[in-house]
């Protein structure tokens, strides 16, 4: 059985970038254009790999980590909007709910746990289907 750190791919980052063209934070490249997409909705977003580790049967699977209140947003928008094809899509992505808390890692390396916590929606689809997402998540905002 492979490890799943041997199996890790670093990927190339490309740079998600302000409304002034500023770099303000990397992602993987398969999935730039999406999360700039999102990124200029406000849909706020943590983490993001284009291939997070093989599925079943060696699909790759897309993985998005969506501030819980975006990706509640999104599916209220999607099922109240009538766009039943990207509420389809979402309903048909394995999501999780993550807690983290406000914890910090000071300078000495030491971790201080924080006093709140920060849900997360951990989003997986296949890789494949990262292009069909973003078309109808514009679709949906009428950005198509």
């Amino acid at each position: 059985m492979t490890n799943k750190k041997q199996r890790k791919k670093k990927h190339k980052q490309v740079p998600i970038v302000d409304r002034d063209g500023k770099a303000v934070f990397k992602v993987d490249e398969g999935l730039q254009s999406l999360i700039q997409f999102l990124f200029n909705k406000g849909i706020r977003t943590r983490n993001s790999c284009e291939d997070n580790f093989d599925g079943e049967g060696g699909f790759r699977i897309a993985w998005i980590e969506f501030a819980l209140d975006a990706w509640m947003g999104l599916t209220s928008m999607a099922f109240h909007g009538n766009s039943p094809e990207l509420f389809a899509f979402m309903m048909n992505c394995q999501v999780d709910l993550l807690p983290d808390d406000t914890g910090f890692i000071d300078q000495d390396d030491n971790f201080w746990e924080g006093t709140d916590l920060i849900w997360s929606a951990s989003v997986r689809f296949s890789a494949d289907d990262i292009a069909e997402f973003e078309q109808l998540l514009r679709r949906t905002f009428g950005d198509a």
